[in-house]
């Protein structure tokens, strides 16, 4: 027994030690806040981790444990290794959901190298555990009962974890904190700050399978004349709905939750800037990684004066949502916020949006146009954008470019080729373009005109 106790300790602390270590290089690369409570909780998982990996290992031959061993500490390896670089690019962390349905994103692979280099030293603090597996591996690995050491390190996997939801339950179960980023709400960029990489991969994992459950709170809001209590609505924008009656027929919790809510929201009043573009033709260009310090007299001067002479939104702010290029695009187009675990805008096609721009604009007889130059195949856009009411054209659905495989593509192009479409037309029109030119890389030789 003492033989069998001694093996397992020594594996569970080589396991444990190792998932802190990658842990800690992981916080150093990617976290601002190293010293907080994150830390605490990145240390506990470490322990429940070690004790998960000693069962993984436990029960096998020597030699099949080894080989068992080497499997499980390159695959986390690669685990923190891809996170680092992933997030070197977007600033953010890839969810399962991303992972299985980014696949394109390697036609970035000179992107990918460039976020290799710059994080090539904490890769290589991260490389540091395989020699010294390899080289002193064989010395965790002795003969002993597999019953009894299964069963040990399947308690010691209990206990551990028990104790991690224990002090999480401690710290509270209110939004956002550990326990609720754990098992309720995610958002990926506070989980791994707050528990950190390995449970937020898990808590995804568990969300991937299984689905979670989303307790929705709204607040009434207070003060003011709602919806139901207004007798002439000619002086507000609202709509004519009836949520008490919509909620007798309605068998969906969230949805009951969402009637009631809107029912107890103020409507705006109408004011003088009401109705002040109607009949206008909209062209809504949505700037790949367009920064204000872009924007100058000097180097953008249409840019500019488009500026200085338009309705500035001066208390406009991007909340973080920690997904894609396409999640963008749904906030722009549909006026909501994106879920930060799935691609929201890839999930539209699921769902009918009769308040997206161009459903609204088709429904008043707008011609409406969406553009972008790249495939249509990439982030779905060639089913997205049509579900939201656009006729839409990509690289491989009708757009006709000079370079239409350039890496990225020339954003003058796309509006050469397309401008015809809609500019000489009778019908008022509204049109949106998803520009490419100005995403990575940013040099001059791969990407001068994003430079």
């Amino acid at each position: 027994m003492k033989q069998i106790l001694k093996s397992l300790s020594c594996k569970f602390a080589f396991w444990t030690g190792i998932v802190l270590f990658f842990e800690c290089i992981f916080r150093l690369a990617c976290v601002d806040s190293f010293f907080s409570s994150g830390l605490l909780f990145a240390s506990l998982f470490s322990l429940s981790g070690g004790a998960l990996l000693t069962l993984l290992t436990a029960g096998f031959s020597k030699k099949t444990a080894k080989w068992i061993s080497a499997i499980l500490l390159v695959l986390l390896f690669f685990l923190f290794a891809a996170q680092l670089v992933y997030h070197d690019i977007f600033q953010t962390y890839c969810t399962i959901y991303a992972a299985l349905n980014g696949g394109e994103a390697f036609m970035f692979f000179a992107v990918m190298l460039k976020s290799i280099w710059n994080v090539k030293f904490y890769l290589l603090a991260l490389l540091l555990p395989l020699p010294i597996y390899f080289i002193w591996g064989h010395r965790l690995f002795e003969t002993g009962s597999k019953f009894k050491g299964i069963l040990l390190s399947l308690g010691a996997s209990v206990i551990t974890y028990g104790i991690c939801i224990g002090v999480m339950f401690a710290f509270g179960t209110r939004p956002l904190s550990p326990y609720a980023l754990y098992f309720g709400t995610p958002s990926t960029d506070l989980s791994v700050e707050k528990l950190g990489l390995l449970p937020t991969m898990s808590s995804d994992l568990r969300r991937t399978i299984f689905g979670y459950e989303n307790n929705l709170v709204l607040l009434p809001e207070v003060g003011g004349a709602n919806g139901s209590s207004i007798a002439d609505s000619s002086g507000y924008n609202m709509f004519d709905i009836d949520f008490e009656k919509l909620n007798k027929k309605e068998k969906n919790s969230t949805v009951k939750a969402l009637n009631s809510y809107f029912a107890t929201v103020a409507p705006t009043e109408i004011n003088d800037m009401t109705g002040i573009c109607e009949g206008k033709n909209l062209i809504l260009i949505n700037c790949e990684s367009l920064a204000p310090y872009a924007i100058s007299r000097e180097l953008t001067p249409t840019l500019y004066s488009i500026m200085k002479d338009s309705i500035q939104f001066t208390n406009f702010y991007s909340p973080l949502w920690g997904t894609g290029t396409s999640d963008s695009e749904f906030s722009t187009l549909v006026g909501l916020l994106p879920r930060s675990d799935i691609w929201a805008m890839n999930n539209s096609v699921k769902t009918f949006f009769p308040f997206s721009l161009g459903n609204q604009f088709s429904a008043i007889g707008y011609n409406t146009f969406a553009y972008h130059n790249n495939t249509g195949a990439f982030y779905n856009r060639r089913q997205t954008h049509p579900n939201l009411g656009y006729v839409f054209k990509s690289t491989t659905n009708g757009l006709k470019l000079k370079n239409p495989d350039a890496v990225p593509a020339s954003d003058v192009e796309m509006i050469e080729a397309s401008v015809d479409d809609y500019i000489k037309s009778s019908s008022p029109f509204h049109v949106y373009y998803m520009t490419y030119s100005g995403h990575s890389p940013y040099t001059p030789t791969e990407n001068a005109m994003a430079v």
